[in-house]
């Protein structure tokens, strides 16, 4: 994990601003957008998924050594200039999901989106482990299969003033489990 989480370190951290050019970019793309408010959430945000993925293996574990994932043909756009936008696109990894890791993942990984009772989804405001555009896209699901009615999403500043993942404080997550328990027993859908 050293070898993947050192360089980043360095790379983000050794020539402030310039390698904070970088890590700003990476936060600006919109395929993978970062939560932060400062420049230790900016890193620790980037840093969070890296250590996901030295855990890789086990997901390939899962998956029988079948790749999942798939940038091949992905063109990674935002609103940075042109220059840096070609070169991300011409030098970025890039990797290629087999048909069989794609199946397995969509039939056994993939939400379905389809909901039979009620859902409160709870998030703090910049989570680095399930940034806001997770529960879009689960929203999204949601609202495919029809079951919209079905989920309610609030975000809250948790312990850590809306960084973190699962800092709630014992008030939210209180206010959270009564308001899913009136809206399962008695119909009282809460607000988001």
């Amino acid at each position: 994990m050293s070898q993947i989480l050192l360089p980043a370190i360095d790379a983000m951290t050794s020539d402030p601003p310039n390698s904070l050019n970088g890590a700003l970019a990476i936060a600006s793309i919109n395929q993978t957008p970062v939560p932060f408010a400062s420049v230790p959430e900016l890193i620790e945000s980037i840093l969070t998924p890296l250590v996901g993925a030295a855990d890789y293996a086990e997901a390939l574990a899962l998956t029988h050594g079948r790749l999942f994932v798939d940038n091949g043909t992905t063109q990674y756009t935002r609103a940075l200039p042109a220059a840096t936008l070609q070169w991300i696109n011409e030098n970025i990894r890039r990797v290629s999901a087999s048909p069989a890791g794609l199946n397995l993942v969509e039939h056994n990984y993939t939400p379905t989106g389809h909901l039979t009772i009620p859902t409160l989804m709870i998030s703090t405001y910049r989570d680095p482990n399930a940034p806001g555009f997770h529960g879009d896209l689960y929203a999204s699901a949601v609202a495919a299969a029809g079951d919209s009615n079905w989920l309610v999403r609030r975000s809250v500043p948790g312990t850590a003033g809306g960084y973190g993942h699962c800092t709630f404080t014992p008030q939210e997550l209180s206010t959270a489990f009564t308001d899913l328990v009136l809206w399962a027993q008695y119909g009282v859908k809460p607000s988001p």
